[in-house]
């Protein structure tokens, strides 16, 4: 039973068999200039033109990458070249846009943080206020990873490009592609992930507007026309149109929406739960803590028993305290009792059912355990 699904989801078993043709029927160097290169070739650039016309752009702006981390980067480093520019992201940003951030700061670069609510969207007011003539780069993540809290970047952006023009606009979409409104032409730069859509890990993606130009990080043989070069990852990048057109056909937002609700119901009520949320959000992120507990006591007990959930950001599980929820005002105690429940495709109803049993039986469990210890 596994509830982690903004961490990664479980690739589609239909696209199994085409995966596995393009890994090792359809190996060819998509850069090689005989037929059966300009097949593997062929099969990238339609899965470009499939993710263009889900992006709201054209073809020739949308590039691939390993994954979106690197994807992020390219956005925040290429964009900024003048070492003393302005750059504002939001305090709830991934850990690949805000450490990228930090990395500009310290090179010179002026970094605004703009404060975020209690479920994690950025102030919007704020950030049109950092806005000046040495602005090089506003970064707003389009979904808040903890909580799923949507983020209006179209808004955003067109508030900021009124102010000043020249501003290149990023948005981290990796939790909202596909599940909230695609990004407008005013969003300069727009990262999506295969691998949180049901895809194989091993393909992140960009929409890179036309009127923006970055200079790439990976230099060499010119791949992704100059942008990132490298030999391809063929079979991911190749799948990832088919996998979103999947992803969209099957995603059943009423279902998750279901089973997030019983959630929130059956636990709302019970010591100690504190739900976190802010809308407008996506559908299938819970983000709660549990006073007097260690949640990552509860997940080890869930995980006995076959069940998976998240402390949070999978990139933000190794730091003590994730920035995020701190960010978001909770206390450290909070934090340390924070779980987030993320639902995906394969979850249904009964198991949610039996999750809630189980968070219930267990921190129960855990309270009278140190009860006995006092």
């Amino acid at each position: 039973m596994y509830f982690d699904n903004a961490a990664t989801t479980k690739p589609f078993e239909e696209l199994r068999e085409r995966f596995l043709e393009l890994i090792y029927g359809d190996y060819f160097n998509p850069s090689s200039l005989y037929t059966a290169a300009k097949n593997v070739r062929d099969a990238i650039n339609a899965s470009r033109e499939g993710l263009a016309g889900l992006l709201g752009c054209q073809k020739d702006e949308v590039y691939f990458t390993s994954c979106a981390t690197e994807a992020n980067n390219l956005a925040l480093k290429g964009a900024v070249k003048r070492p003393k520019c302005r750059i504002v992201i939001s305090a709830a940003e991934h850990a690949s846009v805000s450490a990228v951030a930090a990395d500009l700061k310290n090179r010179g670069a002026e970094l605004i943080t703009i404060p975020v609510d209690s479920g994690g969207r950025a102030d919007v007011d704020a950030v049109i206020k950092t806005v000046n003539e040495n602005t090089a780069l506003v970064s707003v993540i389009h979904t808040n990873n903890e909580t799923g809290a949507l983020n209006d970047i179209n808004y955003i952006a067109a508030r900021v490009k009124s102010k000043n023009p020249q501003v290149i606009f990023h948005s981290d979409g990796v939790q909202a592609f596909l599940k909230a409104s695609p990004p407008s032409d005013d969003v300069d730069i727009y990262t999506v992930s295969s691998h949180k859509i049901c895809g194989p890990k091993g393909a992140g993606a960009l929409k890179i507007s036309k009127r923006v130009n970055l200079n790439p990080l990976i230099l060499g043989g010119g791949q992704e026309r100059g942008m990132r070069s490298g030999t391809e990852n063929s079979a991911a990048a190749a799948l990832f149109y088919d996998t979103a057109e999947l992803y969209k056909h099957k995603y059943d937002s009423k279902k998750i929406l279901e089973m997030q609700n019983f959630v929130i119901e059956t636990l709302k009520d019970s010591e100690g739960i504190k739900f976190y949320a802010s809308e407008p959000k996506i559908t299938g992120i819970v983000s709660l803590s549990v006073s007097g507990i260690n949640a990552e006591t509860l997940l080890h007990m869930l995980e006995k028993d076959g069940i998976y959930i998240g402390l949070g950001s999978a990139c933000a599980a190794n730091k003590s305290i994730n920035p995020v929820l701190l960010a978001m005002g909770r206390s450290k105690e909070e934090i340390f009792g924070s779980i987030r429940i993320s639902f995906g495709l394969y979850n249904n109803l009964d198991e949610t059912k039996i999750l809630c049993q189980k968070i219930l039986e267990y921190t129960d469990k855990i309270r009278r355990r140190k009860i006995a210890q006092i």
